[in-house]
């Protein structure tokens, strides 16, 4: 997403700081969602920050087309996130002392 993390700028950060950058990874991770209400809470939440994110680079449209998908689904209980997997994704850097 854009505008969501900056890691370009973060090797050059470690360097300034006297770090060597030793592992420059994104960790990624997917799994079917269960259905129970913590999920649902999670997804539901997870969607709603995402909304708040994108204002800044989504068209007006876009966002409303968003909007309506997750104000208008049915509640969990009806089968609202059904058949979902969940997909998440972090940046791993381990930096060490630039060698002398």
């Amino acid at each position: 997403m854009p505008g969501a993390m900056n890691a370009k700028a973060y090797p050059s950060m470690l360097a300034a700081a006297g770090l060597h950058l030793v592992v420059d990874r994104t960790l990624v991770g997917t799994l079917q969602a269960p259905p129970d209400a913590a999920t649902h809470q999670f997804i539901a939440g997870q969607l709603e920050r995402t909304l708040r994110d994108l204002e800044i680079v989504a068209t007006k449209t876009d966002l409303r087309a968003l909007r309506t998908f997750v104000e208008r689904t049915p509640p969990f209980a009806d089968g609202r996130w059904h058949g979902a997997t969940i997909t998440s994704s972090r940046k791993l850097l381990v930096a060490r002392p630039t060698p002398d």
